[in-house]
């Protein structure tokens, strides 16, 4: 095991004016991290509070190059300390941070050095207007001791849950196969009808120009055409959602010009939402809304 330095953790507040749907929570966190001014690799992983008195999420950001590693600060939580019960809303105060804990979960996370225990109890009481805090300061001596405690420990596990900024490539490989399948489905369905309606206009000897509308409005000679395009500019595709009449997508290209050519080019009506580079991916991109 692993017990991570907190020299190595970046924090990132993001404001709300309401709690994220859990369902959408995800991928709000990853999309705020990627916009942002920090600097992380594709192996950093992200623990995360919520506090409603604030309406903000706080993040703590770090590396995880190992499986099994132990966020320091968690520590705490695992050992008794002299006139602190279980559920006390505690602070914990080192030389270098400081960390507040309300009903044993981690709501915050701050570095600091020169900060007086009164300073910043205060602050804390004032922030989420809580008046009941206890404050604990950790010697340096006795932090190295509980970090021994837990690497000598047998059990080796975790009270809390961290989850990665990029999305698990075993999971990305799937969402990519299950996207390949399904234009495959797509393309097999297109020339099975287009097919089976030659059959039929060659038997039936359809000539009225009333049956053209219906051999010529199948809803893949509306998509394909579209992937076409996208091809032709070589584009790729994070996102893509489907909702009614229209597609919603992320497309990426490493040339911002490119992505303005198909945009002013498609034969489709594309509305533009946000146009902008992802230094990540070293790529632009263009989240769109196409009418089919």
């Amino acid at each position: 095991m692993q017990i991570l330095d907190t020299k190595e953790f970046l924090t990132f507040s993001i404001k709300v004016t309401e709690p994220i749907q859990s369902k959408n929570l995800f991928t709000f966190f990853r999309t705020s991290l990627l916009q942002s001014d920090l600097t992380f690799n594709t192996e950093s992983y992200f623990y995360y509070s919520y506090h409603e008195t604030t309406s903000t999420y706080e993040l703590i950001i770090f590396p995880k190059n190992t499986n099994n590693i132990f966020l320091e600060p968690f520590l705490f939580l695992e050992n008794s300390f002299e006139g602190i019960e279980e559920n006390d809303n505690v602070i914990y105060i080192t030389f270098t941070y400081f960390v507040f804990f309300e009903n044993k979960k981690l709501i915050l996370f701050k570095k600091t050095s020169n900060n007086s225990l009164e300073e910043i109890q205060t602050y804390i009481s004032q922030l989420y207007n809580i008046k009941d805090i206890k404050v604990k300061f950790i010697e340096s001596e006795e932090l190295n001791i509980l970090k021994n405690k837990k690497l000598q420990s047998s059990v080796q596990t975790q009270n809390y849950k961290i989850y990665p900024i990029y999305e698990d490539k075993s999971f990305r490989f799937f969402r990519y196969f299950l996207m390949i399948s399904f234009f495959s489905f797509c393309l097999m369905l297109y020339f099975s009808y287009d097919n089976s309606s030659t059959l039929i206009t060659n038997t039936n000897k359809v000539t009225n120009s009333q049956e053209t509308p219906y051999l010529h409005n199948k809803p893949l000679d509306n998509i394909l055409p579209l992937f076409q395009e996208m091809a032709n500019h070589h584009l790729l595709t994070k996102k893509l959602y489907f909702k009614n009449n229209t597609i919603e997508m992320v497309l990426f290209h490493q040339s911002k010009d490119e992505l303005l050519i198909f945009l002013n080019n498609s034969k489709y009506k594309i509305l533009m939402k946000s146009l902008k580079y992802d230094s990540m991916k070293k790529a632009f991109s263009m989240d769109v809304i196409v009418e089919l």
